[in-house]
């Protein structure tokens, strides 16, 4: 009698791990969410002070630019729109390098006349051809995008 109710605990044991097991197996995990394109609003500074500001939309990765000649250009990251987000699509989010964990890196490039890029520090008053390149980060939303503005200053 006593075989018989312990052998009666332990099937029901096994049988109450066994489906208890296939429900927690059923569960459905979410897919983490597919992260956006961003599109990105450059401002640019003509010798220290706001002058203009650019839009690269979420789809496109360069920008043709033609600047005068006689003063310093510097273009920063202004805003970032996650596109394709179901939330968050038709907003614009201030960007600020000391307040955001969004890693940007801007370099700037000159054509030498012997046919080379040359690093620089930002866009000189003088006449010629520059490469600026924005790397923006990958973001909680957002997929990482590098864009490639071609300047010419006339």
């Amino acid at each position: 009698m006593k075989t018989k109710r312990i052998f009666a605990c332990i099937l029901s044991l096994f049988v109450l791990l066994s489906v208890a097991c296939f429900l927690v197996g059923c569960v459905d995990e979410e897919e983490p969410a597919e992260k956006s394109n961003v599109a990105v609003m450059i401002s640019q500074t003509k010798s220290g002070d706001m002058d203009k500001f650019w839009m690269v939309p979420a789809d496109e990765d360069s920008l043709d630019i033609e600047l005068e000649c006689g003063a310093q250009y510097e273009f920063y990251v202004h805003k970032l729109n996650f596109r394709d987000h179901p939330d968050m699509g038709d907003i614009w989010f201030g960007y600020s390098p000391l307040s955001s964990d969004i890693e940007v890196n801007i370099d700037y490039y000159f054509l030498a006349s012997y046919g080379k890029w040359v690093g620089r520090y930002y866009i000189e008053e003088y006449r010629g051809e520059y490469k600026v390149i924005i790397d923006i980060g990958e973001t909680v939303f957002g997929k990482p995008k590098r864009i490639e503005l071609h300047i010419t200053v006339i």
